[in-house]
């Protein structure tokens, strides 16, 4: 009689272990074996920030690259607006296109655009590209040498009193702004001057 009582105490004490243990992983021995907690997720897996907000040349360079493989030209000019790459290029015959490239992918966006240029202004843009002899990458690793720890918003080819310069507006780490320009025939760095002519 006391062999059956204690074997039905035993019986329900397992009993009771199972079903308190029922929320975790169960062995064979019916004890409740808790799963392990998820490890709180790597920082460095949450993605970085986008490239056109990254301080150096490495956004320009990116963007410029990309849009070449979508339109065969000359880059003359790119704008960093709200996570996208607003870049131009000039083709042989000098027409102008958009092309705009996402700053998180890299990739084109859209279907790039040709600009309605006559003539007059084809040749305007076909003349400044050939003339300079540094590209828009060079030139990108020129201002990135003078800011190290700048972003570079814009990158412009243009002329600046009759000589072809890339101008380049920067956001220092600081928040302030600042403007660099490049000689775009020889890579020197010359100072500040007046706004770049709106012609040629």
């Amino acid at each position: 009689m006391k062999h059956a009582i204690r074997a039905a105490a035993a019986a329900a004490a397992l009993f009771t272990i199972t079903a308190c243990g029922s929320g975790g992983t169960q062995n064979t021995a019916g004890l409740a074996v808790q799963s392990p907690a998820t490890p709180p997720a790597d920082p460095s897996d949450m993605g970085s920030p986008s490239a056109s907000a990254s301080p150096g040349a490495d956004g320009v360079k990116k963007a410029g690259e990309a849009a070449l493989a979508a339109v065969e030209g000359t880059v003359t000019g790119l704008d960093s607006d709200d996570g996208v790459w607003k870049v131009t290029v000039v083709g042989a015959d000098g027409a102008e296109s958009k092309v705009r490239v996402d700053a998180m992918t890299w990739k084109v966006v859209g279907t790039p655009s040709a600009e309605a240029d006559d003539d007059a202004e084809k040749a305007k843009h076909k003349a400044r590209a050939e003339a300079a002899k540094i590209s828009y990458s060079d030139a990108a690793e020129k201002v990135a040498g003078e800011y190290p720890d700048a972003t570079i918003e814009e990158l412009s080819l243009d002329r600046d009193n009759g000589t072809v310069v890339w101008e380049a507006d920067v956001t220092t780490a600081d928040g302030a702004k600042a403007k660099v320009k490049v000689n775009a025939d020889d890579g020197s760095v010359v100072s500040p001057s007046a706004s770049p002519e709106s012609t040629g």
